[in-house]
């Protein structure tokens, strides 16, 4: 009776013990999902932290612009002088050109020197202009 109260015990035991292993390898698994899971939220969040740098470091350089923008300024000079050409001086640009004795005919050469193309021109004129800084 004794050894009948032993096998029982054993075979409880053998039992209880394959149940701990099917258990053991389901939470495993589970376990395994949830790491997969946790690996690609980290590399989600690694990527959206490089984008938020890149997102940073072009709102300061936004705001840097702004800055410059916000001092920025149109500078002109009217410019005249006898004959068919009259140059802007250093770093402006001529914005059209006006030219004697009725002639509407003229081209800008070297984007700084207006050319009036009637023969005879007495005088040319233009307004010269550029963006400056405060």
């Amino acid at each position: 009776m004794l050894y009948l109260l032993v096998a029982i015990c054993f075979l409880m035991w053998i039992v209880l013990l394959s149940l701990t292993i099917k258990n053991d390898q389901k939470m495993t698994e589970e376990l395994k999902t949830i790491n997969a899971a946790i690996s690609q939220r980290i590399d989600q969040d690694q990527k959206m932290t490089e984008e938020l740098k890149t997102i940073n470091a072009l709102s300061h350089r936004i705001n840097q612009v702004s800055s410059t923008l916000a001092k920025a300024k149109l500078l002109s000079q009217d410019v005249s002088a006898c004959g068919a050409l009259v140059s802007c001086p250093a770093g402006y640009k001529p914005t059209g050109c006006t030219c004697g004795m009725c002639c509407s005919s003229w081209d800008i050469r070297t984007n700084s020197t207006c050319h009036c193309q009637c023969g005879g021109i007495d005088w040319t004129a233009t307004c010269c202009c550029k963006i400056g800084l405060e």
